[in-house]
């Protein structure tokens, strides 16, 4: 079985042999389904956010998140406990959680820095391709497209070191910088790789 994946997957490989519990997790795992809701699950202790919260130390979370997961999925694919359309759906899944999870913590990055937008204002992710749907493979990359609500307004800004409330931002701009940390998480090439 393991002896498969190394020779299919050279990344795979040596994530394991980094990561030998992870290993064994996932060929013990192999036969259970591997449905949204696992995913999910295991997603919100794995990638929350709270105060503690920093760039980096988020990029490496998602980009070993992606990897535990990965590796379950190709297992379960090269030795037939799914099949091309499950192992999509699977894949597509993985993405669509990592994306959320990255979403919140930009946007919760970005509040910290300049407060909430006001009135409430939401955003969104449209995905495009492979991920709209739901046929991603191993090496697809992911389109999405951000929509928000509210241009009108500004967020609430922080309080400075003097009581004085700064950092005001108008909602749009808000938008922008959190759609450009979204990217910046989920593209950068750090020592873990991209994560899409």
């Amino acid at each position: 079985e393991i002896s498969r994946l190394f020779s299919v997957s050279q990344f795979l490989a040596n994530f394991s042999i980094s990561n030998p519990d992870r290993l064994l997790k996932a060929v013990k795992e192999i036969k259970l389904p591997f449905t949204r809701e696992l995913i999910s699950r295991n997603a919100e202790p794995a990638l929350s956010v709270d105060d503690s919260t920093n760039l980096e130390g988020f990029m490496k979370k998602i980009r070993i998140f992606k990897k535990t997961h990965l590796l379950s999925i190709t297992l379960r694919d090269i030795l037939g406990h799914t099949d091309l359309s499950g192992s999509m759906k699977e894949l597509t899944s993985l993405a669509e959680i990592i994306i959320d999870a990255t979403l919140r913590c930009a946007a919760f990055l970005i509040e910290r820095r300049f407060g909430s937008p006001s009135s409430g204002a939401r955003i969104s992710l449209i995905a495009l391709g492979k991920l709209g749907g739901e046929e991603l493979n191993y090496s697809s990359d992911v389109d999405l497209i951000a929509v928000f609500a509210d241009d009108e307004g500004e967020t609430k800004g922080v309080p400075g070191p003097t009581g004085v409330v700064m950092n005001r931002l108008g909602n749009e701009e808000f938008y922008y910088k959190v759609v450009e940390l979204l990217n910046k998480l989920l593209s950068s090439n750090t020592e873990d790789g991209i994560a899409y």
